[in-house]
């Protein structure tokens, strides 16, 4: 069995090295949040996009008084 392990390690390091690609895409989303603003993971649609999730996410956050105190606001 480990040399079943090896050809095939062998065998991903190859394909790695030898994969390349060359990306010309944009991203058409950008989403900002403030620093106190806990339990967000960057999900796509939490509270734009995927209407079907928002109320899912949104339910999740939580606002940090204390950093955000101590941040001046």
């Amino acid at each position: 069995m480990n040399a079943l392990k090896k050809v095939v390690a062998d065998a991903n390091l190859f394909i790695a090295q030898q994969h390349w690609a060359i990306s010309l895409l944009q991203p058409l989303v950008v989403n900002l949040f403030e620093p106190w603003l806990k339990g967000s993971n960057g999900q796509f649609g939490q509270t734009t996009g995927a209407f079907e999730f928002q109320g899912f996410y949104i339910a999740r956050f939580w606002i940090d008084s204390g950093l955000k105190k101590g941040m001046g606001y």
